[in-house]
Order: structure tokens, then C-alpha cells, then sequence
């Protein structure tokens, strides 16, 4: 929509939303709503309402407010959502995008280096539940694939079909003549063995999941130093925000009465907890009940974790 263009308008703006839903829906094998989809997608429909008769910053506006509305019922769209008590991340991050791009419009993007990104709060209520234990740890990542396969007269519809096959988390975008996938596979020389029977191979990226995320949580524990007890709380509200961070050495996992965190919530804060060592204040009987102690202690392995359930949430 913008290509070419020195100047562009609130049309122009409005096409450009519409042809990046389009292309997103296009580009995911499997799209499901209640993610950043359905927000790029409400807040397209919100630019195409107002577009004929109002500028570009009415245009975004009305964007931004539809986006924000839009990922407020995303827990009402997709459960998992709902059962954590969240809203989705991606659509988030699309309304901070738009918002951000609002203000610099409007002349106040000065304002935005002391402002927190405003956080959508769910719009339905979160029903509370006690926390379900996974058999195991968890599934491992596996490998994130990604390239640019080029050649004439290649079938989007058939490289979809049979990549499917071979992995998750697949999206592959193009034409007939350049496609660009993404797929997460434990195997991904299956994947290129693939792909270049089809054509060339471009921009071949191959990372290892499972060393992202130990990075993530080596990061994590180096940012505190290390300790002989590190503890991890669920608690809820400023006040006891601020009571544990002064206490030091203390992971909180936000959580309360209506928003129990899940069992990998707790899992991922007790993972990056400066210790092997940890005592766990669950802040509800629901979280963590004493049946549960002996699935919880072989899920961390070498992890010494003592919990101390409470009767009454704090």
C-alpha cells in the first residue's frame, strides 16, 4: 500500500492494515483467534469504518482504540488464555505498536521515553482454578527453521501440506516464485532435505529452542547473586510487590485468589532462582496441595523445593 509513496493518508494507512491481516491469515496453516490476528484484524475493520471522511491520526485512533478493545476479549476467544489469566502478549504488543506510532503523530512522542506501555486489562472475569500438574516437565523446543526457498511455479498450498507434517508452529508466506517458512521440527534436516528438492535455499537460520530458553533462565540467575536459600512467592498487589523486592532475593510469581499462576509459571520462577535450593510460598492450598509434592519434586529433579502451603491468601 505504501510502496513507492513519499505521502500517505488515512486510506492509505487503512489498506495497509487490511493487506497485512490478509497476508497474516494467509501466511499461518492453522490461524486461531484470540491472538494477534483477530487484534490486527478488529483494528483493521476500525480503520475501514472511518476512513473516508477523516485523517490519518483520526484513522489510527480509531486503530488504537479498537485494538485496545480487541485485546481485552482475547481471553474469551481462546481458553488457554483465559485459564492463565492473561491476555494475549502478541496483540499487546500490536496496540503498544500502534499506540507508540499514535503519540508520535500527534506530536507527544517526547511523552513516550516516561510512560509505561499501558497494559490491557482482560475484559471478561477470570474464573479461579488450582493448578493442574503435568506428567512432566515439559516437551522439549526443539529446533526454530527458518529460510527463503526461490524457483518458478512453486505451490504455496502443497509446501504447506506437506511441511505440516513435519513440524509445529508453521507459517510459510510468498508467491510462486518466493517463499519464506518457519517451522519448529526436531528434525530439521528433514526440513531442508525438503525444501531443496524444490529450489534454492536463502537466509538459512537453524536455532536450538532448548539452549534459547537456557540462556533465558542463565540470564535470569545472573542478574541475582547467587545464595545458599533463594525463595519463590505468589503474591498480589503493590504492597506486597514492594515488601518482598525489599527483602531481596525473593522471585514473585504474581498470583491471587481470582489468578492462580499456572504450574509452569511457577516452575520457569523457581528455574531462575539464584539456588538449588528454594522454599515456595504458593499464597493458596489450590496451587499446590500435598498430593502434588511428589509430582513437583520430579519435575525439578536436583531441586530442593520446600513448600509451605497457607490456609488463607495473603
Amino acid at each position: 500500500s505504501w510502496g513507492g509513496k513519499t505521502h500517505f493518508d488515512g486510506g492509505d494507512f487503512a489498506r495497509a492494515l487490511a493487506e497485512a491481516s490478509q497476508t497474516a491469515y494467509k501466511g499461518i496453516v492453522n490461524p486461531v483467534e484470540g491472538t494477534i490476528l483477530t487484534v490486527l484484524k478488529d483494528a483493521s475493520k476500525a480503520a475501514q469504518e472511518v476512513v473516508k471522511n477523516d485523517t490519518l491520526v483520526s484513522v489510527l485512533e480509531a486503530a488504537v482504540k479498537s485494538a485496545e478493545d480487541s485485546v481485552a476479549r482475547t481471553p474469551s476467544l481462546l481458553p488457554a488464555l483465559k485459564e492463565a489469566g492473561v491476555v494475549d502478549a502478541g496483540g499487546q504488543g500490536l496496540y503498544v505498536l500502534l499506540d507508540g506510532a499514535l503519540q508520535f503523530l500527534k506530536g507527544e512522542s517526547h511523552k513516550l521515553q516516561y510512560r509505561r506501555p499501558h497494559l490491557v486489562v482482560a475484559e471478561a472475569a477470570l474464573a479461579p482454578r488450582a493448578a493442574q500438574m503435568p506428567t512432566q516437565l515439559e516437551t522439549p523446543y526443539g529446533y526454530c527453521t527458518n529460510f527463503v526457498l526461490e524457483r518458478q511455479n512453486l505451490n504455496l498450498g502443497k509446501i504447506e501440506k506437506d511441511l505440516k507434517k513435519k513440524g509445529q508452529s508453521l507459517i510459510v508466506t510468498g508467491d510462486d516464485t518466493l517463499v519464506r517458512v518457519h517451522i519448529h521440527s526436531f528434525e530439521p534436516g528433514e526440513i531442508l532435505k525438503y525444501a531443496t528438492k524444490l529450489g534454492k535455499l536463502h537466509e538459512i537460520t537453524i536455532n536450538n529452542m532448548n539452549d534459547q530458553y537456557a540462556k533465558f533462565i542463565k540470564m535470569q540467575r545472573e542478574r541475582m547473586p547467587a545464595v545458599d536459600i533463594a525463595m519463590v512467592t505468589v503474591a498480589t498487589g503493590n504492597g506486597f510487590f514492594e515488601l518482598f523486592n525489599s527483602l531481596g532475593n525473593i522471585i514473585i510469581v504474581p498470583g491471587g485468589q481470582t489468578m492462580n499462576p499456572s504450574v509452569r509459571e511457577i516452575w520457569q520462577a523457581v528455574e531462575s532462582a539464584p539456588s538449588d535450593n528454594i522454599i515456595l510460598l504458593p499464597n493458596n492450598k489450590n496451587i499446590m496441595s500435598a498430593t502434588n509434592l511428589e509430582s513437583m519434586t520430579s519435575m525439578w529433579q536436583s531441586l530442593v523445593a520446600i513448600a509451605l502451603p497457607c490456609s488463607a491468601a495473603v
